[in-house]
């Protein structure tokens, strides 16, 4: 009998109905092998140890030697310090260092370091803070000058 629809043949095209037949992969030789191993292993270690280098694993520490906070190398005269050179002071704003000046002004020449108290914004603690970088300049007294003319 006729077959009317017969089944149709298997294309061993690409695209077609059935997967492609699977090629064999090339063969290599056993001192091919035995390179591609070698090749993997050196890579597989060198990502190990590169790892290992970036969690630290076989660094020493390195000391560094700094030098010392920078100190002030200046003193301020404090009646002739404009607002400016006070801020330079640590612990010294530019509100405080206003202050300072308003009250010098409103008040005269301070006649000591310990006079600076009586500025709002200056306790005990900030004054001794700051003190190793005051320095007053006291005016020379009338009698000091007539000596030293008399020397003359």
């Amino acid at each position: 009998m006729n077959d009317p629809d017969p089944e149709p043949e298997k294309s061993s095209e690409i695209g077609g109905d059935s997967p492609p037949a699977l090629e064999q992969p090339l063969p290599l030789t056993r001192t091919q092998q035995v390179l591609v191993l070698l090749v993997m292993g050196a890579l597989v270690l060198s990502l190990v140890l590169h790892w290992a280098r970036l969690q630290g694993w076989g660094l020493t520490p390195v000391e560094i030697d700094r030098p010392a906070e920078h100190v002030y190398d200046y003193k301020i005269e404090i009646n002739s310090a404009t607002w400016v050179e006070w801020i330079q002071l640590k612990g010294i704003g530019k509100p405080t260092a206003q202050k300072i000046i308003a009250d010098r002004e409103q008040n005269g020449p301070f006649k000591s370091i310990d006079d600076l108290i009586r500025v709002n914004g200056i306790g005990e603690i900030k004054l001794e803070q700051i003190r190793p970088w005051l320095r007053i300049d006291l005016p020379v007294t009338e009698s000091k000058e007539s000596d030293s003319s008399l020397d003359e």
